[in-house]
């Protein structure tokens, strides 16, 4: 049971035709796909995963600083961006990750992701558990027909101690357990895993499905972390000022930097408008651009040594 290699038509391209997006969201997708990655057009070029499965939304590094960029210049409206990760050697550019062409003016982007380091351990053993199953459903036809059709979800309960790499092979493993011996088919009035699912059971694991004519779908979610809400502004500076500390090791070139914040448990709400009031020091940026979960944008930009909010996409 193998993950299926990405299908040919994973691109930016592909997914606009087929509707994946709607309204203002595929107006920015079509504006990115005409940006250009090393002469070629972005939305030709395939978005490769981590595991290789499209199931999989992780991206690897240099794909998901490819998106970071060009996600935030087309929600901002730039028109003629060239990006470039190579060098003249074909070796990826690092320090700073992405060369920028916008209307013949060049920059280095540095893409750096803020994200609470709790919330990081939980999202990627979430994200591992639904792509495992997901891929399965799409590559084995016999777990396929185990599953049916519905929407089958697992609710995980949080935890003090991650569930480690180990720990999500164990529940990959009892949820294939579960679906082939159709468990799932059998639900009981408290959503609860039987006796021989030990490591669901100990996560305090849940269960619903909901049977209709569409399409089998498996969902993995985790109950609120407890993790403090507060102070999430200082996650955000923290990564900038890190950045602007190793700024001095980059390439000799006019540097922006991209910050993408990562909240899956939706922790950083008020974070932008608090990063606004606050107008860190950003040099040696020239401008630092924010991307909240929610695709809002915070600029900052520095002329003569003072910090201004350039523009804010709220």
């Amino acid at each position: 049971m193998s993950s299926p290699a990405i299908a040919p038509a994973f691109t930016y391209d592909a997914l606009l035709a087929a509707g994946y997006w709607t309204g203002r969201e595929a107006e920015l997708r079509r504006l990115a796909a005409q940006y250009t990655v090393d002469g070629t057009r972005l939305g030709g070029i395939l978005f490769e995963t981590i595991s290789h499965s499209i199931n999989d939304p992780r991206l690897v590094p240099k794909r998901a600083e490819i998106e970071a960029v060009s996600y935030v210049f087309a929600r901002l409206g730039y028109v003629n961006v060239g990006l470039r990760t190579l060098d003249s050697q074909g070796s990826e550019l690092e320090r700073p990750d992405v060369d920028v062409t916008v209307d013949g003016d060049h920059w280095g982007v540095e893409v750096a992701v803020a994200i609470d380091p709790a919330v990081a351990k939980s999202e990627a053993e979430q994200l591992r558990i639904e792509s495992a199953i997901r891929d399965l459903i799409e590559s084995d036809s016999v777990f396929s027909r185990a599953f049916g059709s519905g929407h089958l979800a697992v609710r995980l309960e949080s935890d003090p101690q991650p569930l480690g790499r180990s720990g999500a092979t164990k529940i990959i493993s009892e949820l294939i357990h579960f679906i082939t011996s159709r468990d799932h088919c059998k639900q009981n009035d408290d959503c609860s895993f039987g006796a021989a699912y030990t490591t669901l059971r100990s996560r305090g694991a849940s269960f619903t499905v909901s049977r209709d004519a569409g399409p089998p779908y498996f969902s993995a979610t985790r109950a609120g972390l407890s993790v403090d809400r507060s102070g999430k502004a200082a996650i955000v500076l923290k990564t900038l000022n890190d950045h602007r500390g190793k700024a001095a090791t980059y390439r000799h070139l006019r540097n922006w930097c991209v910050i993408q914040i990562i909240d899956l448990f939706d922790l950083f709400r008020p974070t932008l408008p608090e990063l606004a009031a606050l107008r860190p020091p950003i040099s040696p940026f020239a401008k630092v651009f924010v991307r909240s979960p929610t695709a809002e944008i915070l600029v900052f930009e520095q002329h003569g040594g003072v910090v201004s909010v350039g523009e804010v996409r709220f």
